[in-house]
């Protein structure tokens, strides 16, 4: 019978246990839960390093196995984070901005005028009308904060780093970029593989009668 087991990266505390449960009961093993301590022999030099995300700590650990050091991980979801690597398989630290579309909805509940928008590179940075602004506000407002952090981080540590894209959007902003060297979509999900596959599943503990 093959072998079952689960792993969560949860940056939602108030959901994580709901979550530890369904994965146990659909596999019968406690699933293993990504924290500081799970993550692959990378040194987390963050002052409180539990406080590291789960899937900033499992894009780390997928980056040095995939790229080595000194890299960048630009990750664009909920959040735009930016994860600093270096040799020594140690996690730097990084940068945390508002992600994209995050920002993009904010603007338009705050601002009466704006009206929703498709968010996509327009052919224009000088927009002509009210959505063509917003576009080009929003998607070159994002390829240029990603280009000056970039380059902010390559000089305050003094490394010549590769740059790495995952996440949602991170295809199209790469599209534009002159900092991002690849883009790999799957990066967060290979990071937790290795953690699973160093730590494997465990075994609930048997309750004493």
């Amino acid at each position: 019978m093959p072998a079952h087991g689960a792993i969560i990266g949860s940056v939602v505390p108030a959901q994580t246990p709901i979550f530890l449960d369904a994965a146990k009961r659909a596999t019968l093993v406690d699933a293993l839960l990504v924290t500081a301590a799970t993550t692959a022999r990378v040194k987390i030099e963050y002052r409180d390093p539990e406080s590291a995300g789960a899937d900033r700590i499992a894009n780390a650990v997928a980056a040095f196995d995939r790229y080595g050091a000194p890299v960048i991980v630009v990750d664009f979801g909920t959040a735009t984070t930016f994860d600093v690597l270096l040799k020594g398989r140690r996690y730097r630290g990084g940068v945390i901005a508002p992600g994209i579309l995050t920002g993009a909805e904010h603007l338009v509940r705050r601002a009466a005028r704006l009206s929703a928008f498709e968010l996509k590179p327009p052919r224009r940075v000088v927009g002509r009308s009210t959505e063509e602004s917003l576009q080009s506000g929003v998607f070159y407002g994002a390829v240029g904060q990603v280009d000056a952090i970039v380059r902010r981080i390559a000089a305050e540590e003094k490394i010549e780093p590769k740059v790495i894209a995952t996440g949602g959007l991170a295809a199209a902003i790469a599209a534009h970029s002159e900092t991002i060297q690849e883009v790999d979509p799957d990066l967060t999900l290979h990071g937790l593989r290795l953690i699973h596959h160093r730590h494997g599943p465990r075994k609930p503990k048997l309750r004493r009668q």
